[in-house]
């Protein structure tokens, strides 16, 4: 049984990593269009930081878009 569950894992895992290699060949992204409106995330407040990055750089392609985060410890 272990012999199964380790093939299978490297069945998938082996796909992931050369898919990730490949990310460098893919063009810039560029939106489409503009959208608006308001996000709204939950999660523990030790996210903070991770969610002000991510914020920061979603704003970047899309600056319409509000972010209402309930962060709660």
């Amino acid at each position: 049984m272990q012999i199964v569950i380790a093939a299978l894992l490297l069945a998938v895992m082996f796909p992931a990593g050369a898919a990730a290699q490949s990310l460098s060949s893919l063009p810039d992204y560029r939106p489409d269009q503009q959208v608006s409106g308001v996000l709204r995330s939950r999660g523990n407040d030790q996210m903070t930081a991770l969610m002000k990055r991510w914020e920061n750089g979603f704003r970047k392609y899309q600056p319409g878009i509000q972010f209402a985060d309930t962060l709660n410890g």
